[in-house]
């Protein structure tokens, strides 16, 4: 369950875990490094808004999700990254 007001980093890292994803997985899916993943997780890395788009849908998540904007739990939709 993700708590309201989670940073974007955590909320990555738990749908990522969700989705039973490693970094190299997800990373891969979306076009970007393995390292740059993991530095957005930790909250070292603000990504670009493409780049959160691109999250987005390889975690199968909206955007605003993401980004804060709404707090409901994610379902689980369709796989990968644009597509």
């Amino acid at each position: 369950m993700v708590l309201p007001g989670l940073p974007l980093g955590e909320r990555v890292r738990q749908q990522r875990i969700r989705l039973g994803r490693t970094q190299a997985v997800v990373a891969g899916l979306c076009g970007i490094a393995t390292d740059c993943l993991s530095q957005i997780e930790r909250g070292l890395r603000v990504p670009s808004s493409e780049v959160v788009g691109r999250l987005a849908a390889g975690l199968r998540v909206p955007a605003g999700w993401l980004l804060g904007d709404d707090d409901s739990p994610p379902a689980l939709g369709a796989a990968g990254c644009g597509g």
